[in-house]
């Protein structure tokens, strides 16, 4: 059964996409964030010393501004509702080899979905 208190509850959102990496490095930064407030998130992020913590920095602050402005929230009490990593696109490029032959390289990207939710 369905608690008629979530049904009406307003969540923002916000997507980053075309991120380089692959999605195991992405998640764990996504695990440090995840089901945490929004603004001890920040902290984290901002502290953190992993290369794709700078883009999560900058896609919660979006979400946070859309939380703001869109749905009218107050920033101190939105939360982590739920963080979203996910494969995008693969650009397949060629190596030479010996004897002849190539092999292929895959250059992985990820995209992120941070999802805010509000307490109540």
């Amino acid at each position: 059964m369905i608690d008629s208190s979530k049904k009406n509850m307003k969540k923002a959102e916000a997507i980053s996409r075309n991120i380089r990496g692959s999605v195991l490095k992405l998640n764990l930064v996504a695990d440090l964030i995840r089901r945490k407030n929004a603004i001890e998130a920040l902290n984290v992020l901002q502290f953190s010393k992993k290369r794709v913590s700078k883009l999560f920095y900058e896609c919660l602050k979006s979400a946070i501004a859309n939380a703001k402005h869109n749905l009218n929230l107050v920033e101190e009490r939105l939360y982590i509702e739920s963080v979203f990593v996910g494969k995008d696109k693969i650009l397949r490029r060629f190596m030479p080899r010996g004897r002849g032959k190539s092999s292929r390289v895959n250059k992985i990207y990820s995209r992120i979905k941070i999802v805010l939710g509000n307490i109540v």
